[in-house]
């Protein structure tokens, strides 16, 4: 995946969380974030939907990799998804380009 515009030192995301690379790393109830790498058996848990360019990177921060979701950022606690108190930045439309690499 490769996000048209990306905010690292922000804490904030555009384009659905997909672009989010920030540290936030606990849920919106203050819960510990898993690590994503205890996640792989996910079938869109994988290094190309990662803003970091892998899950190893990603450790155990608010992301979202998951594509087709658009409601921003998120984390497993316990094998459960939850969302992360991350705000939409303002002043940016929804646009996003994703280029996927087929191995």
């Amino acid at each position: 995946m490769v996000a048209l515009y990306t905010a690292p030192d922000r804490e904030c995301f555009f384009f659905g969380g997909h672009d989010y690379t920030g540290e936030k790393h606990t849920t919106a109830g203050g819960q510990e974030c898993d690590s994503w790498s205890d996640h792989t058996d996910v079938s869109f848990v994988k290094d190309i939907n990662f803003s970091d360019g892998s899950v190893e990177k990603a450790g155990n921060k608010c992301r979202n990799p998951d594509v087709p979701f658009q409601d921003g950022v998120w984390c497993y606690v316990n094998g459960k998804r939850e969302m992360c108190d991350v705000p939409k930045c303002p002043g940016k439309e929804n646009i996003y380009i994703f280029i996927h690499q087929n191995n």
